[in-house]
């Protein structure tokens, strides 16, 4: 059992995640993470937070600004001659 005199303590490593951010324009005036914000202010907007925040508040989060985290489709016949087949048993 311990005593008065020992103290416990926790030693679980936190781990910091990085949260995607967006950028986004307050259409209206509103508090978000502890500031106000006006009509047509900027602001970074976490990813966990834009459902919420839209539900409740007019804002604008550009489109180029989520498409960026989408990866584009891979065309699988870029760069090859149409005909020709590259590949393990391709050019046989």
């Amino acid at each position: 059992m311990a005593g008065k005199n020992e103290k416990q303590t926790n030693t679980d490593v936190i781990e910091k995640v990085e949260e995607t951010t967006y950028k986004a324009i307050a259409k209206q005036f509103i508090k978000y993470d502890g500031k106000f914000l006006a009509d047509g202010d900027e602001f970074q907007v976490k990813e966990s937070d834009v459902k919420e925040l839209k539900a409740f508040a007019h804002i604008d989060i550009p489109k180029e600004a989520v498409s960026q985290e989408i990866v584009p489709p891979v065309d699988p016949g870029a760069g090859q001659e149409e005909g020709k087949v590259d590949g393990e048993n391709g050019g046989q």
